[in-house]
């Protein structure tokens, strides 16, 4: 009798019981592994499916609402960035239209074509970048109607060619002063950024210094959010290097101070989005059908889930794990044996579970595949 590495090829190959039992300690953890994976498996009912098809088609009616409520936006936001680029709407007038919070001092002049380039300067950069990196025409245009008002003051403390550095990305700037406290107009430069705070306050604004101390920002106390408006030492955003349409439009303001009054976000949301549509089970339509057959909504959650998994193992059915092949020797080897067939029967339990949910699905496939498929698409963000 041949032997090799102490083994007969003759007998049947042996194991050491040592091994053996950590053999069974393996093969226990992958089927608890797998078992705590899936034991959360909802069983089906014929019943269950047909009370939740109609929520399930209330969902993909709220999703496709909600799809067309985000096209309407887009639309709207690109509609109103081509009538501020075309001029055929005045910012000013937008804004006033929609809010009342339109308040400014007596004797500033209002800036039409910087206000129009500002309004829009979002949208024509990412229409600058889209065209330079093929980007999707279905991004939202960034429009924020903007009125930009000059108090008609040129302050002779700023140092312009600091400015003309910044704008050039000339990195010397740093090495000059951009206010020349020394010069009598930096005084009035002051005097005019308090008593705009002042008049802000006495009209229901908070209106506070920036950590900057040389602009101010002020807001409704009643309508936060609604407009944000900003008196500013001079017209920051027109000297950005990258801001080459915004700087030619505002060429002809003066070096001084000047107004910006902003769209916030709560008055974009008011006239863009009027209409507010919930989903899931937020939705009405969904909960009057879930109400309607009893069923809860961490219910819904299980049965939709149990549906999803259904359609995914329809090809894909899983076979029932095998039971051990031993004869176990000692008490240890007895008590794995028995957790693992254990295990194995929770596991067989619930591959029925499974199948019993492909035949339902299967039986209901015409009329849920078209449903699912909707839900994926809209959840995936498609």
């Amino acid at each position: 009798m041949t032997k090799r590495n102490g083994f007969s090829s003759k007998e049947p190959f042996w194991i050491r019981p040592s091994l053996l039992r950590i053999f069974i300690s393996i093969s226990t953890i992958f089927l608890f592994t797998n078992y705590a994976r899936t034991q959360v498996i909802h069983k089906l009912s014929e019943s269950e499916i047909r009370c939740v098809i109609p929520a399930l088609k209330a969902e993909v009616a709220a999703y496709s609402q909600f799809k067309e409520a985000q096209e309407d936006e887009k639309f709207a936001r690109r509609k109103l960035f081509e009538e501020i680029k075309s001029g055929k709407v005045d910012p000013l007038d937008w804004l006033k239209h929609h809010s009342k919070y339109v308040i400014v001092p007596p004797g500033v002049i209002y800036q039409p074509e910087c206000s129009r380039i500002a309004s829009i300067l979002g949208g024509l950069i990412l229409e600058a970048s889209r065209k330079q990196e093929d980007m999707s025409r279905d991004m939202i245009l960034n429009v924020t109607p903007t009125a930009i008002f000059t108090f008609g003051k040129e302050i002779r403390a700023i140092n312009k060619q600091w400015l003309i550095k910044y704008s050039k990305n000339d990195t010397s700037y740093s090495n000059d002063i951009l206010y020349n406290v020394n010069d009598p107009s930096y005084n009035e430069l002051r005097s005019i950024l308090d008593n705009a705070r002042s008049f802000y306050s006495k009209k229901g604004f908070s209106a506070e210094y920036d950590e900057t101390g040389d602009n101010i920002i002020f807001e409704a106390l009643d309508a936060e959010g609604e407009i944000i408006g900003y008196v500013e030492s001079l017209n920051w955003p027109a000297y950005y290097p990258d801001f080459m349409d915004l700087r030619k439009a505002c060429a002809s303001l003066p070096v001084g101070p000047i107004i910006e009054i902003e769209a916030g976000e709560k008055l974009i949301e008011k006239v863009f989005k009027p209409k507010e549509i919930k989903l899931g089970t937020d939705n009405s339509e969904v909960k009057r059908s879930l109400q309607k057959c009893g069923i809860t909504e961490e219910q819904y959650g299980e049965i939709v889930g149990a549906l999803v998994m259904a359609r995914k193992d329809i090809g894909n059915p899983e076979e029932e794990p095998r039971p051990l092949d031993f004869t176990p020797t000692t008490s240890e080897e007895e008590q794995a044996v028995q957790e693992y067939e254990r295990t194995r029967q929770m596991m067989i339990e619930e591959i029925k579970i499974k199948k019993n949910n492909i035949e339902l699905y299967k039986k209901y496939k015409t009329e849920l595949d078209p449903i699912l498929d909707e839900i994926q698409k809209y959840k995936s963000g498609q």
